[in-house]
This record gives C-alpha cells, sequence and structure tokens, in this order.
C-alpha cells in the first residue's frame, strides 16, 4: 500500500532537544544483568544528565523465560528505578505467552511451559522450584496462584509501542506496508522477516528487540539491541540523545 507520511533514517532521526532516551534489550530472567545496567544508566544521567529537561526509560520487552530469575527481574521493574526518568514498559511475546497460559483451560497454551524454545518452565522455578506442572490437575491455576497480584497487573498493563521524537519503541518491529497508527500489535511482539528484510526508510526508526543480534545493528530504519542476554551474558541499551546514539553494555561472566 501507498504511504501518505514522512520517512526518517537513522541518519535524521532525532530525539527532541533536551530529552534523553534509554532503551533496554530483552532481559529474559538475567536479574543480576538487569541490576548492573540499572546502575550503569543511574550513574550515567548523574554524570551527565543535569541540563536535561527530561528523560525516558523504555523496555522492549521479554523480561520472562529462559533466564534463572524471572521473578526476580519483575520484582525489580516494580522497585524504584533511576531518578528523573520516566519509564516505558513494552509487551514482549513472552510476556504474552506467559498471560495466555494463566488464562488458560483445560491444558490451552501449554506449549509455554513444555516447549524448551518458551523457556517457561524456568520462569515456573523462579517462583517455585518443587511444583511439576505436568503433575497439576489444572496447570494453569496451580502456576497462577503463585504469581503475586502485583506481577499479574504489570504484565496486564504493557504497552504495545511508544513513539518519542523520531523513534517508535517496539518490541519486534513492525509492517512495513502499515502505517504505525493501524498496527496489528501482535503481530508486532513476532514479526521477522518481513521486517528485518525491508531496507527501505519508514515513518519513523524503529528501535526493537526480539530477534538476537550478536552486537547492537544500526540500519537506515531500525536499531536493534537484543543481544541474548541470556545466553551470551550480555544486555545492551542504546542511549538516544538529539541525533546522536550510543550504547550502554552490561555483561556476566559464566
Amino acid at each position: 500500500m501507498d504511504a501518505v507520511f514522512n520517512f526518517v533514517t537513522t541518519q535524521t532521526a532525532r530525539i527532541p532537544d533536551g530529552m534523553r532516551v534509554y532503551a533496554v534489550g530483552d532481559i529474559h530472567g538475567c536479574y543480576g544483568l538487569l541490576n548492573k545496567m540499572l546502575d550503569r544508566i543511574d550513574r550515567d544521567m548523574q554524570k551527565s544528565g543535569e541540563a536535561l529537561d527530561s528523560a525516558h526509560l523504555v523496555f522492549l520487552g521479554d523480561y520472562v523465560d529462559r533466564g534463572p530469575d524471572s521473578r526476580g527481574v519483575l520484582n525489580r521493574l516494580l522497585a524504584p528505578l533511576p531518578d528523573r526518568l520516566e519509564t516505558h514498559f513494552l509487551m514482549g511475546n513472552h510476556e504474552e505467552a506467559m498471560l495466555k497460559f494463566m488464562g488458560s483451560k483445560n491444558g490451552q497454551h501449554a506449549a509455554w511451559y513444555k516447549s524448551g524454545h518458551w523457556g517457561g518452565r524456568e520462569t515456573i522455578e523462579s517462583y517455585a522450584e518443587e511444583i511439576d506442572l505436568r503433575y497439576c490437575d489444572n496447570p494453569a491455576q496451580a502456576f497462577g496462584a503463585l504469581v503475586p497480584a502485583k506481577h499479574k497487573a504489570f504484565l496486564k498493563a504493557l504497552k504495545p509501542s511508544v513513539t518519542i521524537g523520531d523513534y517508535h519503541f517496539v518490541h519486534a518491529g513492525v509492517d512495513p506496508d502499515v502505517p504505525l497508527a493501524e498496527q496489528d500489535p501482535g503481530l508486532c511482539l513476532r514479526i521477522r522477516d518481513r521486517f528485518l528484510d525491508h531496507a527501505q526508510p519508514l515513518e519513523k526508526v524503529i528501535v526493537h528487540g526480539h530477534s538476537v543480534v550478536d552486537r547492537p545493528e544500526v540500519r537506515q530504519n531500525s536499531i536493534a539491541v537484543d543481544t541474548g542476554a541470556y545466553k551470551s551474558g550480555i544486555l545492551t541499551t542504546v542511549v538516544l540523545e538529539g541525533s546522536k546514539r550510543r550504547f550502554l553494555q552490561e555483561q556476566s561472566y559464566r
């Protein structure tokens, strides 16, 4: 379909003057890395944020699964975060899967904890190591009883995306043939090739996670920051200010 909006590229994209944005890639249960990154962001703000009018902290989704402490990650995100930062918590496909499982009946969406691909088993173990849902009459109900109400409320309140300046922040990407205002939120949680293979400028520069890259990847129309924390031990944040961009990384040694 023909677009009816202006295009921007990473070369022309800007954050409004006096503002800074930190966007954190997929955490996937890596509580220690999250703590280190939040400390790093706090130090970064203290060192060079005095002249800012405002600052934003965007989490790009996939807080749970695969890593060892999803419960700890959610607790940390619900605790006080670095001062002077307006926070935006986005939905990832793993949070969507966890919510669907907890709301299911008769074994629906059981692949979330039965399939090694999702890593839901690690999330369950972070809430109660001794439980084995295979032997529960109602696995969804049994797991849901372990999850604190504040965690459920947090997950249900996650946003599909946020736009700041010339950047659009979303978990996986966007349909390149559809204006941003008309995107399917579900598709934006899981899209890969059709978005990643699109080389032309878009309405905004898309900042996303979901698709793992060896190092932060800046393309003409997007910035990818999921460096596979749960397997690489590296968590990445992109910092956007004016027309500049830089990256913060924290690493755990295995």
